[in-house]
């Protein structure tokens, strides 16, 4: 218990927020890519990269740069958490339908993982691939309170940030 309690001290100590992205410089963005931008009034453009560079990104006659609320999506997603879905689903009904089989749980895995891919790729989502927050993250806090009845003791941990 002294472990636990040591390691979220840790945690909640060495924990700091992430580093707001500042520029476009390390977006995986080429022109031509399909994207939708959302300012920080709420205002969405959707369409075709005509240009990018570190400090500004152009969609057409639009242009943005890196400012607070900003927030870009790429069209379409991967097809991994599909198939994750859909395998994970596939094998949890594979071991409780075939018990200890562990070949029938497998491929019961691979047709739910498959099945889960295809409905994956019928979906078009977006990928958000880069986002400004509109406001400051809060800082973080730990809470450590005993917790103690008549049988038994204990210590209450709540961290946030």
């Amino acid at each position: 218990m002294k472990k636990l309690l040591l390691a979220l001290v840790f945690l909640a100590v060495g924990a700091g927020h992430a580093a707001a992205q500042t520029d476009f410089t390390n977006l995986r963005l080429a022109p031509g890519d399909k994207v939708f931008v959302v300012d920080a009034n709420g205002t969405e453009v959707g369409g075709h990269i005509t240009s990018i560079s570190r400090d500004t990104l152009s969609i057409g006659k639009y242009e943005f740069g890196a400012e607070p609320g900003l927030k870009i999506e790429r069209s379409g997603d991967s097809l991994a958490n599909g198939v994750a879905i859909g395998g994970g689903v596939g094998l949890l009904l594979g071991f409780s339908v075939c018990g200890h089989y562990t070949e029938c749980a497998v491929s019961q895995g691979v047709v739910w993982g498959v099945f889960g891919a295809l409905l994956d790729w019928a979906h078009v989502g977006r990928t958000n691939v880069y986002r400004v927050p509109s406001e400051p993250s809060a800082k973080r806090n730990l809470a450590v309170a005993p917790l103690v009845t008549a049988d038994r003791k204990g210590v209450g941990v709540s961290l946030s940030f």
